[in-house]
């Protein structure tokens, strides 16, 4: 018998770690064994997780009937995967299948047992995301195996409101061809902005026929029109529609006061900026705060704007009614290498606003202060 009063320290201390390790690979030897159980006593039909995902959540199966290519799918099932396997958004290969409107593999897939009206994990069914990248076609075969063309999402969305949102002209036609309501004025108007953002001239068209109104409020939050949306892209050609139907380049929104050109310089677009200013855009117009063109540019640090806003006679010290320069908004995201450009033309980097305070007082950003400092800037 072990006289437990005279164990030593070390003696505890090793006998404490004999029996970690042995416990360790216990554990070990039970999980492997637990593993194999549920893995041979499974039928692989009923796993339909599957997480063999690639970096965009993306499943073999669900890959291959993206690309309509029923060879590796055939293959995949013969090994074992679901049909109806999803991906990290709780899509089954359906969806990919439909959103490119390879109907062969969607027939393929619904041989082998997949559901039409499958739901991810947003309420989303197939038909959504057919109709939400304009495929008819899938849509038409959708439909006729009896997937729902009114279902709803977890938000309340329908396959219509998607094509709304998506600005898909054929698949609102169609869907009102099949019973489905004819969406309101406000929602011609929104997909109408929603198709210029594409530059989907022939949707815009229809819609137009339709009643939507070619300066109508072409987002839900703010009243911008679609040339706004078209701008912002650099749709061109869809802005050149749109002034063929009356719309006014320097048009302003109901809420900030911005005009297209804005849009445009906000998300880099020379070319749709270029456009513009030859129909006779304002390179310096104002919006309700006092802000320019040049402020946004300067915000996300588009050189190539402000370099052709600079040329086409915008002021680098412009105010706002603030009192802000677009050197404040360079400081913003830490564009150092538009701040660098600003002060060379001229732009005063010890500007002060209205309370009194310049760039360097106002940034809490780390490599715009170290710029602002090395460069002579104070608070």
């Amino acid at each position: 018998m072990v006289d437990t009063n005279n164990i030593t320290p070390a003696q505890k201390d090793g006998d404490c770690g004999r029996m970690l390790r042995w416990g360790f690979v216990f554990f070990v030897l039970v999980a492997i064994v637990t593993g194999l159980v549920v893995k041979c006593g499974r039928p692989s039909s009923t796993f339909t997780w599957d997480k063999t995902w690639d970096t965009k959540g993306q499943t073999p199966i669900g890959k291959a009937a993206a690309s309509g290519d029923i060879e590796t799918m055939k293959q995949l099932v013969e090994q074992g995967t679901d049909v109806d396997a999803r991906n990290s958004y709780r899509q089954t290969p359906m969806f990919m299948a439909a959103e490119n409107s390879h109907v062969e593999a969607m027939q393929w897939l619904l041989e082998q047992g997949a559901d039409v009206n499958a739901r991810d994990k947003h309420g989303w069914t197939p038909m959504f995301s057919a109709t939400s990248h304009g495929q008819i076609e899938a849509m038409k075969w959708l439909k006729d195996q009896g997937a729902e063309l009114n279902a709803r999402s977890n938000s309340g969305d329908t396959p219509m409101s998607w094509a709304i949102q998506s600005g898909r002209a054929k698949a609102m036609e169609w869907l009102i061809e099949q019973g489905v309501n004819v969406p309101d004025i406000f929602s011609m108007n929104f997909a109408l902005g929603a198709a210029a953002q594409r530059g989907d001239i022939e949707s815009m068209a229809w819609l137009k026929e339709q009643g939507a109104n070619v300066n109508g409020n072409g987002r839900i939050s703010v009243a911008f029109t679609p040339i706004f949306s078209a701008a912002e892209r650099g749709q061109v050609e869809a802005m050149k529609w749109l002034h063929e139907q009356g719309v006014d380049v320097n048009i302003r929104d109901d809420h900030y006061g911005m005009t297209p050109i804005f849009s445009a310089a906000r998300y880099g677009q020379v070319e749709a900026m270029k456009w513009l200013h030859e129909q006779g855009a304002d390179v310096s117009a104002r919006d309700h705060a006092g802000f320019t063109p040049m402020f946004g540019a300067a915000l996300y640090g588009h050189l190539d704007v402000i370099k052709w806003l600079h040329e086409q006679g915008a002021d680098v010290n412009a105010r706002s009614n603030a009192g802000f320069t677009p050197m404040f908004s360079a400081t913003v995201y830490n564009q150092v290498g538009t701040m660098s450009w600003l002060s060379d033309q001229g732009a005063n980097i010890n500007a002060r606003n209205n309370k009194g305070r310049t760039p360097l007082s106002e940034t809490d950003n780390a490599n715009a202060k170290a710029w602002l400092r090395n460069n002579g800037g104070h608070k």
